[in-house]
């Protein structure tokens, strides 16, 4: 069982954005994860999507907003937070 994990980033160094980070999104080594309720990402969150976080890399991004028809949401730091619509 994964134990839940939570990254913390720093938005403009002042105020830390957590994103409690749930596991991989589509396979075990994917670098995007699947993020859970908290209180910087509930507001983020939609009934009808998945919020998913991933690297800022136009590499990985590219792909995975092309795989997944996923929707950008938020960038905090390094990191990409992306609504991907539930099948």
């Amino acid at each position: 069982m994964l134990a839940a994990t939570v990254l913390t980033l720093a938005a403009c160094a002042v105020d830390p954005f957590e994103i409690p980070l749930l596991g991989p999104y589509r396979e075990p080594n994917d670098p995007c994860r699947e993020v859970g309720p908290g209180p910087d990402t509930r507001p983020l969150m939609a009934p009808d999507a998945d919020l998913v976080v991933c690297p800022n890399d136009p590499a990985i991004l590219q792909l995975f907003l092309f795989d997944v028809n996923a929707a950008e949401v938020k960038r905090v730091g390094d990191w990409v937070l992306l609504r991907v619509p539930k099948p």
